[in-house]
């Protein structure tokens, strides 16, 4: 019985490394041939926690600290009209996410820049350009060094996937070390500054290289179905002062491109895990200035979503397939008959529960729990370590399964069957 044991844990062990050597054979194939792509940017863009952020999740409580002003396509001149008349109500920040042509309409950009010029705290977004390996700031000329200015980088990632299409924003980096300009921060982050100095700080010493944008919700008046958390002002509300001075007061206003009266529209715009059609996502559904808004908000609230570290994450997928391979070499020694069908039941049931714990522990407690080894070992076991029960021990003698496994009291397949 001492030397069955034995054996049962080594069988346990092998089965494991196995399973693990299945898996990076199927990885590495799906890497190396082009023509799977399409498929494995498809498993590898949905993640369990989008059923929370679409489903499960209660409808936002709205955010009254930041206001999204629509500029829509509108001129630099009519831009410039609509700073005008939001800065005379005394916002603690007008920030600006916006990309225009400078090179063009000459008494529209200095129609702007008086504007630009007249704001107590302005913040200028600009975009990150690779040069020599590194990512370069880069802002229009006539927009450097004002006076009354701070800048940040409107980008998320750092990624080229995310100009892929259908590729669905989950994170974006807080702090990377290839800027060349280091006092540059994202635009969000830099927003929840002006809130409060001290987030800063705090949210900068959790050294995250990638934070998890906690979603809660859309711009009022945007196409999408899903909760509205901020407040937005469309082009005509400005204009015709559709609007109480409180809303605006002391408030951070983000001038950015919410489409053309509200409507559809895809430029500036990106997937997120709130869009209900979690599965074959087909229009992106929220604008770059409201999930700017997003980040400045989880700041603001310190509401953060945390996550395993990596090498905690392993650890529970190695131990998770150690105990599916424990599992499923006691069903092919006592009913060796019943082994696929009872394997794949019990896979399928342990997979449905790791995912049923995700879901959970993310809407409960806001940690993000990888399960990933755990639940594609879990699906590789089953054939796997038949294959190694029925195929690899038998195809070694007698002798060379004593000098592996030091074992002499293994019971043969033929002699299960």
């Amino acid at each position: 019985m001492r030397r069955l044991n034995k054996n049962f844990w080594i069988d346990s062990t092998i089965g494991t490394i196995i399973i693990f050597t299945f898996m990076g054979i199927a990885l590495w194939f799906f890497t190396y041939f082009d023509f799977l792509n399409p498929v494995e940017h498809t498993l590898t863009d949905f993640e369990t926690t989008d059923l929370v952020f679409s489903q499960l999740r209660d409808d936002p409580v709205p955010d009254t600290n930041i206001i999204i002003i629509n500029t829509s396509s509108l001129p630099k001149g009519a831009i410039a009209e609509q700073i005008k008349i939001i800065n005379q109500y005394g916002p603690r920040l007008i920030a600006l996410n916006l990309d225009l042509n400078w090179d063009e309409d000459n008494l529209g950009t200095m129609a702007l820049m008086q504007a630009l010029l007249e704001i107590d705290q302005l913040l200028i977004g600009g975009r990150l350009k690779v040069s020599d390996g590194n990512y370069e700031y880069f802002v229009p000329a006539v927009l450097q060094d004002l006076p009354n200015a701070s800048y940040a980088y409107q980008d998320f990632m750092l990624d080229d996937r995310i100009h892929e299409e259908f590729h669905v924003l989950r994170e974006f980096s807080p702090n990377p070390s290839n800027i060349s300009q280091k006092n540059i921060l994202p635009f969000g982050l830099k927003i929840a500054s002006y809130y409060d100095e001290g987030l800063l700080n705090r949210f900068l010493n959790r050294k995250n290289d990638k934070e998890i944008i906690n979603y809660r919700g859309n711009a009022l008046g945007a196409s999408e179905s899903f909760g509205y958390m901020f407040m937005a002002l469309d082009v005509d509300d400005v204009f015709e002062e559709n609007f109480i001075p409180e809303i605006i007061n002391d408030k951070i206003i983000i001038f950015g491109f919410l489409g053309d009266q509200y409507g559809p529209a895809y430029e500036s715009k990106f997937f997120t895990p709130l869009n209900e059609q979690y599965v074959g996502r087909s229009n992106p559904d929220m604008y770059e200035s409201v999930i700017h808004a997003n980040i400045a908000a989880m700041i603001i609230n310190e509401d953060y979503i945390e996550r395993l570290p990596q090498w905690m994450s392993v650890l529970l997928g190695v131990a998770l397939c150690f105990l599916t391979t424990m599992l499923f070499g006691y069903v092919y020694r006592v009913v060796p008959r019943w082994y696929d069908a009872t394997t794949k039941l019990i896979a399928l049931i342990q997979v449905a529960l790791l995912l049923f714990v995700i879901i959970l522990v993310f809407n409960w407690y806001n940690l993000r729990l990888d399960l990933t080894l755990g639940i594609i070992a879990a699906l590789f076991a089953s054939d796997t370590l038949e294959f190694y029960h029925s195929v690899i021990k038998n195809v070694l003698n007698k002798e060379a399964r004593q000098e592996i496994v030091g074992s002499k009291g293994i019971i043969n397949s033929s002699d299960k069957n």
